[in-house]
């Protein structure tokens, strides 16, 4: 074999090693994505499942009877009534509907 036929003979193997590698590199990376994506997908759900669990727990423990009744022992005004109306804004009156 001819030292010409050797040297191409090791640039193929070399070309054909170094994109392998590549390829697995970018398919090592795709699966990492996927992982992480996965996984703060799972985060996310379990966050809901929590929050939907103190929800749970704090309308167990609080009824609309009981804040009313707290509220008018601490002489607390709901917060649209201690608001002042901006000249723009649109105040809900339950008789009359909207207004400016």
């Amino acid at each position: 074999m001819s030292s010409a036929l050797f040297a191409k003979m090791v640039v193929m193997v070399l070309s054909v090693g170094s994109t392998a590698v590549g390829v697995l590199a970018l398919r090592q990376s795709r699966l990492q994505a996927a992982h992480e994506a996965a996984q703060a997908r799972l985060n996310m759900r379990q966050h809901a499942e929590r929050t939907m669990e103190l929800r749970n727990q704090i309308a167990a423990w609080v009824s609309p009877e009981a804040l009313a009744i707290y509220a008018v022992q601490a002489d607390m005004v709901p917060a649209i009534a201690a608001r002042p109306p901006e000249d723009n804004a649109l105040i809900v009156d339950p008789e009359r509907g909207l207004k400016p």
